[in-house]
């Protein structure tokens, strides 16, 4: 069976068309949003996010260790704008092999006994950007370093599960 080109250049649009209203219908980057243990991987250098029983936080290579592994609990806080729920979560994330959960002060980043104020992240879906309510800052990280700083949008701030 032959098609013209007029009804190839038709089903073409409509496959595009299906493509665009497919990928706007999916949340997009809200992957941290979902509850349960993963690794949470820094989108930049693919690094794990990993803790120690000092209550240290740094990046390490994904291992599938128990220190990179977190327990992700995610809370809907009950506000959507729209049909658009992503934004409206936070999370809190324990580290597996030490029970201690990130936290910041808002100078660095530690792990520590869960149940503090600044335990709890924003989950910003339109970039995978991790942010502290209490200080208004964003989980951000280079090398192995893991660090707290001023909410900017650059890539050195993007996170997923796995």
């Amino acid at each position: 069976m032959r098609f013209s080109r007029k009804i190839v250049a038709r089903l073409i649009t409509l496959v595009a068309a299906f493509v665009v209203i497919v990928s706007m219908a999916t949340p997009a980057h809200a992957s941290l949003i979902y509850s349960g243990d993963h690794n949470i991987i820094h989108m930049q250098n693919g690094y794990c996010l990993d803790s120690n029983a000092a209550k240290n936080v740094y990046m390490l290579p994904c291992n599938g260790g128990n220190y990179q592994l977190w327990d992700v609990t995610a809370t809907f806080d009950g506000t959507c704008v729209g049909d658009y729920c992503a934004d409206a979560y936070y999370i809190t994330l324990k580290d597996v092999a030490t029970g201690y959960c990130l936290d910041s002060n808002g100078t660095s980043v530690y792990t520590h006994a869960c149940g503090g104020a600044y335990q709890t992240w924003d989950v910003y879906s339109t970039s995978d950007t991790l942010y502290q309510d209490a200080t208004g800052l964003c989980l951000d990280g280079s090398g192995t370093k893991v660090y707290i700083l001023s909410c900017n949008g650059g890539a050195f701030q993007n996170w997923e599960e796995s």
